[in-house]
């Protein structure tokens, strides 16, 4: 939207540890911009707090913002045209605002394996304080999910 990246900073920016070819690049950028979208539209205009969309089908991001929007937000939306969407989701504005989620999105999977780990060790030292036996082990292959590691502890008599 705002930034270019390219090689292993569009990793980070999709929050990955695989490449990711332009193409699917380009519709996870699609997805986020009819997401983040919608729910500034809904914040703004309605002052409605975030709720989830559930699982859109891909079909859902290759039309009009306007048609997403009207498919999962329709209550909300019946007053406003078509038109009216797809120029909100166009305007500077609300891509500026965009702009600013994708950015925290990426400071915030860059520290959230740290903060993981760091709950993950306070929760093993409190436990070890408490006399309880602790263990703290990469159940599997990070390239499956980040979210690996796992504390086991045992409360011996």
């Amino acid at each position: 939207i705002g930034v270019r990246l390219v090689g292993s900073e569009m990793c980070i920016r999709d929050r990955s540890y695989k490449s990711k070819t332009k193409k699917e690049s380009d519709f996870r950028d699609r997805v986020k911009l009819y997401r983040y979208g919608l729910h500034i539209l809904l914040k703004d205009s309605f002052d409605l707090d975030f709720h989830s969309i559930g699982n859109a089908s891909k079909d859902d991001y290759q039309g009009k913002f306007s048609s997403y929007a009207k498919k999962y937000a329709a209550k909300e939306l019946v007053h406003m045209s078509k038109e009216e969407l797809d120029l909100f989701i166009s305007k500077k504005e609300t891509l500026e605002k965009i702009d600013s989620l994708l950015c925290a999105g990426i400071m915030r999977s860059q520290i959230a394996r740290l903060i993981e780990i760091y709950n993950v060790l306070d929760r093993a030292l409190y436990l070890k304080e408490s006399g309880i036996s602790v263990e703290i082990l990469e159940t599997f292959n990070k390239d499956l999910s980040p979210r690996n590691i796992s504390l086991f502890a045992i409360k011996e008599n």
